[in-house]
C-alpha cells in the first residue's frame, strides 16, 4: 500500500485536530507508517483476553514464573477454574451440623498441591486469586506492529503492554519462547500476547 494510499484511508478516521496540520505532516507520518510494515509488519500480533480455552497456556506460563514472584501460585491455574466453576461438591459440605466446610474439602483435595497453615488460604484459592479466571472463550484482537498493540492497550488499560513481548535476539540468547507473554497482576491480569510470524 502507497503512502497516498493509506492516507486516503485514514483521512476519513483521522484526528480532526491533527488534520489541520499541514499536508507535509499527514505525509510524513503515513510514510513512517507504511515504512513500519514494509520493516516490521512481518506477522501478526494477537492479544487475546482472559479465557476457559486458554487453561493450558496459563498453566505454561506459570511454571515460566519465578516461585518468589508474587503472581507465582503453587495451584495452577487449570485447578482453581476447575474448583471454582466446574466441580461438583459434595451435598455432606453444606451440612452445618458435619462442620466440614468448602474451604476444608479444598485443602484436603488440594493438599498434594501445597499444605498451607494458613486456614484462611484456601478461601483465597476459591475467592480471590487469579480472580481473572472467566467461564468463557477468550477474545482476540490482532495487530500488524507493536505501536497498534500499545495503542489498543493504552485506550483499554491506561499502559503500554508490548515491551513484555521478548525479542527474537533476546529470546535465542535466553532461549526463551520469543512470541508469547502473559500479564498476572493489575489492570490486565489474564491477558496475553502471542506473536505469529507470516
Amino acid at each position: 500500500m502507497t503512502p497516498q494510499e493509506i492516507n486516503e484511508l485514514l483521512r476519513s478516521t483521522r484526528d480532526q485536530a491533527f488534520r489541520k496540520k499541514p499536508q507535509q505532516y499527514i505525509d510524513v507520518a503515513n510514510n513512517s507508517r507504511a515504512h513500519n510494515l514494509l520493516n516490521y509488519g512481518k506477522g501478526t500480533y494477537i492479544l487475546r483476553s482472559p479465557g476457559n480455552d486458554l487453561l493450558d497456556f496459563y498453566d505454561t506460563q506459570m511454571l515460566n514464573l519465578d516461585s518468589t514472584s508474587k503472581a507465582f501460585s503453587k495451584i495452577p491455574p487449570s485447578v482453581v477454574y476447575h474448583y471454582r466453576f466446574e466441580h461438583e461438591y459434595p451435598a455432606e459440605l453444606f451440612d452445618k451440623s458435619k462442620n466440614y466446610g468448602r474451604y476444608a474439602y479444598l485443602r484436603d483435595q488440594l493438599s498434594n498441591y501445597f499444605v498451607s497453615a494458613d486456614n484462611t488460604y484456601w478461601s483465597q484459592v476459591y475467592y480471590t486469586r487469579m480472580k481473572w479466571l472467566v467461564d468463557k472463550p477468550h477474545k482476540e484482537y490482532k495487530f500488524k506492529l507493536k505501536s497498534e498493540v500499545d495503542d489498543f492497550a493504552l485506550k483499554q488499560f491506561g499502559q503500554k503492554i508490548s515491551h513484555k513481548l521478548a525479542t527474537q535476539k533476546a529470546s535465542k540468547q535466553l532461549k526463551i519462547p520469543v512470541h508469547q507473554t502473559m500479564f498476572w497482576r493489575g489492570k490486565v491480569a489474564g491477558w496475553s500476547i502471542i506473536y505469529v510470524e507470516n
